[in-house]
């Protein structure tokens, strides 16, 4: 079912990492324990939208893990708890405003897409999650691409109550919600809609980022990023949260350094190239600090390009895939269409992996010498051999085994003619006339 390249170099990277199923086990563990913070930010923001998004796409992608392991059951070794990371990302990434059959549809395409057909002994040649995120804009492109996202009326004023029985699925425009508090009413819509951190970034300057398209900025208030006071992914708001994540996944090992820590300075110092440099050096910088903490930027960095089970073999791999990542997260701010989740780029880098890692092989392993064990002692060999003649007392011989040094050497197999004898003896006969003859006095005298 694998196409044949791709499962040859899922084999070679399992046994590149010996025993390390357990490991990856425990990673996805700490993956789904690391976006705990990150989905209570965006209950709060989104209400239970959120968690029936991550709810539905989990339920899918166990309904489509246990199909693929009745399909494929020799397959299924690897991938414990894979189905719930690759839910709890879906979830995570989706819009709040996307419906329920989306999320489930991207979850079950996630575990076929990126576990049945490209990953093999949990490995993965493409993030899983990723790869079913990718549908979503072909399922439904109006609704990805467009630069307005919701959050609650209730937390876009400042409060956080009453906001598990709204939907923010039904929600206005900002400027009507403007109005109405200026007028002190209250708005008819649960929620309002403003600018993603990509479509707001893109946005000519001047004007407040969440106030709508008609006057929007490049600018991002840092302490609104931080608490996730911003549009976009159900999991993707606060940037204290993913703080918080990023963390735990990385002093775990469950999300590599080395890419991220490349892919991370790159996308900052596009970032920082990309805005125009204000007055103010803090303010600047500020800028790309929460470019690098918005728009789903933290999940595709740590647990897509950084994952153990996608990333490269060696070093460098590792450091060209980061490289690879951030130019095109670059790409996705300043050229290509404005896409929260990033997983157009997170795929690229994935699928470019086995190149890297057939640019930088991992050394092979030192040769150690076998260690010589109690049963690896050479011993003489013994060959049962029948005696045809009998001792001088005429007494039958039983056939006794005789020593290979004792038989002499091998018969000719040739008589005086040069052609082949039946009746040749072999050579070195007297000799064991007399050892049977020495082993019969001695027989009778008791000496053994």
């Amino acid at each position: 079912m694998w196409p044949r390249r791709v499962a040859e170099y899922l084999e070679w990277r399992a046994g590149c990492a010996g025993g390390a199923v357990a490991d990856l086990s425990r990673g996805r563990v700490s993956v789904a324990l690391a976006l705990v913070p990150p989905f209570l930010a965006g209950l709060v923001a989104f209400g239970w939208r959120a968690l029936a998004l991550a709810g539905a796409a989990c339920l899918a992608a166990f309904a489509s893990d246990a199909i693929a392991k009745l399909m494929r059951p020799e397959g299924s070794r690897g991938w414990r708890w894979a189905w719930l990371t690759s839910g709890l990302l879906v979830g995570a990434m989706m819009p709040p405003h996307a419906p329920i059959w989306l999320a489930a549809l991207c979850g079950s395409i996630a575990v076929f897409a990126g576990h049945v057909l490209f990953g093999r002994k949990g490995y993965c040649w493409l993030p899983p999650s990723a790869a079913g995120l990718l549908a979503a804009p072909f399922l439904l492109p109006s609704l990805m691409a467009s630069g307005e996202w919701p959050v609650l009326r209730s937390y876009a004023s400042g409060t956080i109550l009453s906001f598990e029985g709204s939907d923010v699925a039904d929600a206005g425009p900002r400027r009507s919600y403007s109005e109405a508090l200026a007028r002190g009413s209250i708005p008819s819509k649960p929620a309002v809609l403003q600018l993603t951190p990509q479509a707001a970034f893109r946005a000519p300057a001047g004007g407040d980022p969440g106030a709508g398209t008609e006057s929007a900025g490049r600018a991002f208030d840092l302490v609104q990023v931080l608490s996730g006071y911003t549009s976009g992914t159900c999991g993707g708001t606060s940037g204290f949260a993913w703080i918080v994540a990023a963390l735990l996944l990385l002093l775990t090992g469950s999300a590599l350094w080395r890419p991220a820590a490349v892919g991370a300075a790159i996308f900052a110092a596009g970032m920082l190239a990309a805005s125009a440099p204000p007055g103010d050096i803090a303010e600047w910088l500020s800028q790309a600090a929460a470019h690098m903490l918005t728009g789903g930027f933290p999940a595709a960095l740590l647990c897509w390009t950084s994952d153990p089970a996608v990333a490269g073999r060696t070093p460098r791999a590792q450091a060209a895939a980061g490289a690879v990542f951030g130019l095109l997260a670059i790409a996705h701010r300043t050229v290509l269409p404005p896409v929260e989740d990033l997983a157009f780029a997170s795929v690229v880098a994935a699928a470019l992996t086995p190149l890297l890692d057939r640019l930088w092989p991992p050394a092979p392993p030192p040769e150690t010498p076998p260690v010589a064990t109690s049963h690896d002692i050479t011993r003489p060999s013994v060959e049962a051999r029948t005696v045809e003649t009998t001792p001088a007392e005429g007494r039958p011989v039983r056939d006794e085994p005789v020593r290979k040094e004792d038989a002499g050497p091998a018969p000719s197999g040739r008589g005086s003619a040069g052609t082949e004898s039946a009746n040749a003896k072999p050579a070195g006969g007297e000799r064991d006339v007399e050892n049977r003859a020495n082993y019969e006095t001695k027989n009778a005298n008791g000496d053994f």
